[in-house]
């Protein structure tokens, strides 16, 4: 993957290289330019820039930009000035910068900081550039001398925000002189600690491409942090790269940080950069757009997409990262041997009016939209007006009133990797049918349990249930087909519940018919506020006696709004209560649950009480 990025890189900057100043922008704050008159530097209005978030790019503007793009430091600790931190936005022995909050700071202090900020800056310096030791003394006079006493004495500086930026730069040197300098500056400072390098510099020697090294874009490593040593490895570290390449893995991470020009998740093609070109332009286009329309958009340029790493990166810019990356040999889009999703389970939405109805899994992204996110409470993936926010690596809070119940949260931890997998990486035994099916049962039961008033997690329930009975047999190989098998089931209890001479004949039938029963009886409670909660404690019996205790208890209770001669309820009762088995009833939970939400058929009349 190292070797992919850097050649990435180097095919940017051979064919695009604007690419490194797009999406950049000035930190609001004043910018100046110093000019040489006579013997001494000053400041020019027409070299003065003022920004906030409303202005406009121009010529000076661009100027700016460019200065401090190529000055900018590593980070606070790699700074000219990480001992004060006044001084640390950038580094340049032809500008410096700093905040309002450094500018209330006393004068004793600043100055301390100024020597340690221009000694640091002297070491980059080409001593034998008679015009370069000139500039820099000119500067260094300056900011000693002058740079405070000018802001001090404009009123407006006084009273700015801590977060206000002060921007001071040499306007006589050339871009090329400040992009030479920052060079040799990220040379010495792109390794994150340069004892490990190999062969190991001098003191003052800067490392050069033969110079192999531990690089800062990859790895927080610290020899003062010892649990972020490579303690059980056969070496003190993991990996090395030569200057080069260290210093394209920090193009690469700036583009994606500070550009904001990456997609995420990131395909990087092997031996096809046009097409990582393409995505990222694409992206570009439209930052709302996501990974699938990158895809897809790339599948019109080529049928198959294969041989690319794929990185997903950490939110944010602290810790580490990347937070995943693999290769992926073949992507498989289009999910032409996924059964359609029927609605064996139908139901109209109180809220929306929807029914359920049947549906096709076109491709893997239709497979995150109308599965995952259902059977997560669409906690997995969030849409905003703006952008999709995809939680495949991020902390989730339990927030029960969004559906981000406690059950939800952990099934996501547990499982999320295993559907980012399939999805992003075609890795299809990465979801199994003993996953799957976890998934769905406890995703189910959690509705059942949160179920509050008026069955208000029937249509949530019978969706999920649509979903796990229809795609059980693709997860499950050789298994049954249980959207086939839910209708055959229901068609034997209507037949037990309308004759006499029809009896149960297996424990599915029974497991089925029992869920029938437990809810027809359920459903006679008066109370206001009726709840699929009270099915769960008949999903913990383990013995068809347990169940059945269970069941003829339920019948006691609530026998007086049990209408009498209810020949369907006698019929499929006493099949019920008389049947026999020694089979661990959680094996039949799901035909249980089949059988309680499908259409009850108790209610059904016979086509003899109809014509009655």
């Amino acid at each position: 993957m190292i070797s992919e990025i850097s050649n990435f890189i180097e095919y940017l900057e051979s064919n695009s290289p604007e690419v490194f100043m797009e999406n950049l922008s000035l930190d609001e704050g004043v910018y100046i330019f110093l000019e040489k008159e006579g013997t001494s530097l000053v400041v020019k209005e027409e070299n003065i820039l003022k920004v906030n978030k409303n202005t406009a790019k121009n010529k000076l503007y661009e100027m700016f930009l460019q200065r401090v793009a190529n000055t900018r430091m590593l980070s606070v600790n790699k700074s000219f000035n990480s001992t004060h931190k006044i001084f640390f936005t950038i580094g340049t022995p032809f500008g410096i910068s700093f905040s309002g909050k450094s500018l209330k700071l006393g004068r004793e202090k600043r100055m301390q900081a100024v020597e340690a900020y221009f000694k640091a800056a002297e070491k980059y310096l080409d001593k034998n550039n008679s015009k370069y030791v000139t500039w820099f003394n000119d500067f260094q006079h300056f900011v000693k001398n002058k740079m405070f006493d000018y802001l001090e004495n404009r009123g407006e500086y006084a009273k700015v925000s801590d977060k206000f930026m002060f921007y001071f730069f040499l306007k006589e040197p050339d871009l090329e002189d400040f992009v030479n300098i920052h060079k040799q500056y990220l040379s010495e400072r792109i390794f994150t600690d340069n004892s490990y390098n190999i062969p190991q510099s001098t003191k003052n020697a800067i490392p050069d491409n033969n110079t192999f090294g531990i690089p800062s874009a990859l790895s927080g490593f610290n020899s003062k942090k010892p649990f972020l040593e490579h303690r059980t490895g056969p070496n003190d570290v993991n990996y090395r790269v030569n200057l080069n390449t260290a210093l394209n893995l920090q193009k690469f991470f700036d583009l994606q940080q500070k550009n904001k020009i990456l997609p995420n998740p990131m395909p990087i093609f092997v031996d096809e950069n046009e097409l990582t070109e393409k995505a990222i332009k694409f992206y570009k286009e439209d930052t709302r757009k996501g990974y699938k329309e990158i895809i897809e958009d790339l599948l019109k340029t080529k049928e198959n997409l294969q041989n690319f790493y794929l990185i997903y990166f950490q939110a944010g810019e602290k810790g580490s990262r990347i937070v995943d990356f693999d290769f992926v040999p073949v992507f498989r889009y289009k999910t032409d041997d996924m059964p359609e999703i029927q609605a064996i389970f139908n139901i109209n939405s109180k809220e929306k009016g929807l029914l359920l109805k049947n549906y096709k899994i076109n491709n893997v992204f239709d497979f995150q939209e109308k599965v995952s996110e259902k059977i997560f409470n669409r906690q997995l993936i969030i849409k905003t007006e703006n952008a999709i926010w995809m939680k495949y690596f991020d902390t989730i809070d339990v927030k029960p009133e969004y559906g981000a119940t406690e059950a939800i949260v952990n099934l996501l931890y547990k499982y999320r990797k295993a559907i980012y997998d399939y999805i992003y990486k075609s890795k299809q035994q990465a979801i199994t049918g003993i996953i799957f099916d976890d998934i769905m049962y406890h995703s189910i039961i959690d509705d059942i349990r949160h179920d509050s008033s008026e069955y208000d997690k029937t249509y949530s329930i019978k969706e999920k249930l649509n979903l796990w009975f229809s795609l059980y047999n693709y997860f499950n190989k050789n298994q049954e087909n249980m959207a086939s098998k839910i209708p055959e089931l229901l068609e034997k209890c209507k037949k037990i519940a309308n004759n006499d001479n029809e009896h149960l004949a297996d424990d599915k039938e029974f497991a089925f018919a029992a869920g029938q029963i437990i809810y027809f009886l359920l459903n006679q409670s008066v109370a206001s506020n009726k709840t699929h909660a009270l099915l769960e404690p008949f999903l913990q019996k383990t013995s068809a006696v347990q169940l059945q205790n269970a069941i003829s208890n339920l019948i006691g209770a609530y026998k007086h709004a049990i209408e009498f001669g209810h020949g369907r309820f006698e019929r499929l009762s006493k099949e019920v209560l008389a049947y026999e088995t020694e089979a661990n009833i959680k094996d039949l939970q799901r035909f249980i649950l089949a059988g309680y939400f499908a259409e009850p058929v108790i209610y059904e009349k016979t086509k003899t009480e109809t014509n009655n």
